[in-house]
Formats: structure tokens, C-alpha cells, sequence
């Protein structure tokens, strides 16, 4: 009893072939060449897929590996000085901060920094809020609750004198929360990807 040999059917003339031969025995097409060339296809695809990918790999790298410092923050603050628009990083905004403390106790010129520095800081504000997907006018609502509370100060300090420390403590108390929930969300990092109010930036969050 023989055993059949497996057979390779040609695609150009549909002859079988056996399997272990390498061209058509009628036409003399070479076998298994629609398998190559899907192989050969598919090969080429994934290998683009993966340039691709790489591509994009790198362009995202480069993007999140720009670090901003002391210098870079206010450089960006003032060539920003009237942009309210679009988003900020926490690294660009408390690096700014940290300049706007440290020129607050320069002598002489402190003030007057700072007094340039008011406009700057309200629009990097507004950045840092559009970052966590927020409007920029929360930033107002916060300076209205500061002024009344330092408003309320003088009457709280006036009932301290008479029911106690606990009007202090009360006061303080308010003040406390409101500051730790406005640094807790200057401290949050930015939304991923683009948000309504537009890009992410390309700055280490």
C-alpha cells in the first residue's frame, strides 16, 4: 500500500505538484508564491506598524522630557503676560511661584517686581486651572473668600476678646481649608492628552 505524497497546487495552471518541488512541472511557475508575497506583504507592514510606532514613541519622549527651571518659568510668565488662554504645567507654575516669593523679600526692588508680576500671575493661574480641565475664574472666587476673610479679621479678633479663642480658631480654621484645597489643586497634575481648553503642554508635569 503506498502512501500518497502531499501535492502543492499550482496557482497559475491549478496543476498538483508534489510538495517538495520547487516549480510547476507544466508551467514552471514557482510554488507557494502567493504565500511569499503575503508573507513578504505582511512583513513589510508590521515592519512599517513598528516604525511607526517607534515614531511616535519618540515624539511623545521628546515632548514629556522638556524640564522647565527657575530661569525657563519666568521666561515663560512674562512672554505670556496677557495670554489667558490655553494650559500650563505645575512645574511652570510653582517655579514662578518660587519667584514671586523670592522677589517679594528682594530690598527695594521687590515691590515693584511684584507689582510687574500681577498681570502674569493671574494668566498663569488661569493656565494652571484650564491644565486640570477648570475655568480660570475660580481664581477670582478664591480672592473674593480671601478679602472677606481678612475683612472678617477685625471683628473675629474683636470677638476673641470677648467669647475667647474660639472665634480665632474658627476663623483660622476656614482659612486653613480654603488654602489647602487651592494648593491641592495647583498641585494636581494636568489632564493627559488635550482637554476644551486645549493641548497638554510639552513640559514635565
Amino acid at each position: 500500500m503506498t502512501t500518497e505524497k502531499p501535492k502543492d497546487t499550482c496557482d497559475i495552471c491549478g496543476t498538483n505538484n508534489d510538495k517538495s518541488a520547487l516549480f510547476c512541472g507544466i508551467c514552471g511557475n514557482k510554488l507557494n508564491s502567493k504565500k511569499d508575497t503575503i508573507n513578504q506583504t505582511q512583513s513589510n507592514l508590521n515592519n512599517e506598524s513598528k516604525k511607526e510606532l517607534n515614531e511616535n514613541l519618540q515624539d511623545s519622549l521628546n515632548n514629556k522630557t522638556k524640564k522647565i527651571g527657575l530661569i525657563s518659568a519666568i521666561h515663560l510668565g512674562f512672554s505670556n503676560y496677557f495670554n489667558f488662554n490655553g494650559r500650563s504645567s505645575r512645574s511652570e507654575y510653582w517655579w514662578w511661584i518660587l519667584f514671586y516669593i523670592l522677589s517679594s523679600i528682594t530690598p527695594v526692588i521687590g515691590p515693584f517686581i511684584n507689582l510687574a508680576s500681577i498681570i502674569p500671575t493671574l494668566s498663569l493661574t488661569t493656565r494652571r486651572l484650564h491644565d486640570i480641565d477648570k475655568t480660570g475664574w475660580w481664581q477670582l472666587i478664591i480672592i473674593i473668600i480671601y478679602i472677606l476673610l481678612f475683612i472678617l479679621l477685625i471683628p473675629f479678633f474683636i470677638a476673641t476678646a470677648i467669647i475667647g479663642i474660639l472665634a480665632f480658631i474658627i476663623w483660622f480654621i476656614f482659612f486653613l481649608t480654603i488654602t489647602i484645597w487651592w494648593i491641592r489643586w495647583m498641585a494636581t497634575k494636568g489632564n493627559d492628552g488635550s482637554n476644551k481648553f486645549g493641548p497638554q503642554p510639552n513640559i514635565i508635569h
